[in-house]
């Protein structure tokens, strides 16, 4: 007995620049909030998976690029951010909303920085549809 999910399309498709670059807009404006891409890392001369979020970028072992570009090819943004959440940040994309499963441009995400003691602590975010959630720690 097989079950079948039904998949919503976002408003605005991944983006596929090449078999080793995607684009995630933003489900409301269409702006770019989240690029992954490989690259020469920041930190060291090898290939990396290049994160570019709203919040933040950082170098990512190559490993997971070949699961996440799977992902992303078959416009599967939720299973992408599940895979970073297990393998990389326990906060996943910071641009998605898992509880409305869009994603979301600094905008239009209503990011807010904490600071605790004159330092950066963490930045929420309330997306569109009144979900919030911590994007950064």
């Amino acid at each position: 007995n097989q079950t079948t999910e039904k998949k919503e399309n976002p408003p605005y498709p991944v983006y596929k620049i090449s078999e080793s670059e995607f684009h995630l807009p933003c489900s409301v404006c269409g702006r770019v909030s989240l690029i992954l891409r490989m690259g020469i890392g920041s930190y060291k001369d090898s290939h990396s998976l290049k994160y570019l979020g709203i919040t933040h970028s950082r170098d990512l072992d190559s490993k997971h690029a070949k699961k996440f570009f799977k992902f992303l090819s078959e416009n599967n943004i939720k299973s992408a951010h599940e895979y970073f959440i297990t393998k990389i940040d326990e906060y996943g994309f910071d641009s998605f909303c898992p509880a409305c499963g869009k994603i979301y441009c600094s905008e239009h995400y209503g990011m807010k920085q904490y600071i605790e003691d004159g330092y950066y602590d963490y930045t929420e975010g309330t997306c569109p549809e009144g979900h919030t959630r911590i994007l950064d720690d």
